[in-house]
């Protein structure tokens, strides 16, 4: 399971792990709050689990990168994660696949 901060090209990206919940709010809130550039680049392609928590992070990262100019990019994303974010009703404030 990756939940490391990774750079590709210019910007950088970071990989949330299997499960995105209480157990690892923490650590990926420290991991966005490292990103330096305007947009946050978030893979969510291994995410088996998105729990409330985890969807409260992900608002706030888009909203701290809207205040800065930029977007939250939610690219690649699980089939798992997509339906959890229709089933907590997030499907469109935090939309997969393009910039956010």
């Amino acid at each position: 399971m990756e939940d490391a901060q990774a750079r590709d090209g210019a910007s950088e990206a970071v990989v949330l792990p299997e499960r995105l919940d209480f157990s690892t709010v923490t650590r990926v809130a420290g991991d966005l709050r490292r990103v330096t550039g305007p947009d946050i680049v978030v893979d969510a392609g291994g995410v088996a689990h998105l729990g409330a928590l985890g969807a409260q992070l992900l608002l706030a990262a888009r909203a701290s990168a809207k205040a800065r100019g930029g977007r939250l990019i939610l690219s690649p994303a699980s089939d798992a994660f997509v339906r959890a974010l229709h089933d907590l009703g997030l499907s469109e404030r935090l939309e997969t696949g393009y910039r956010a």
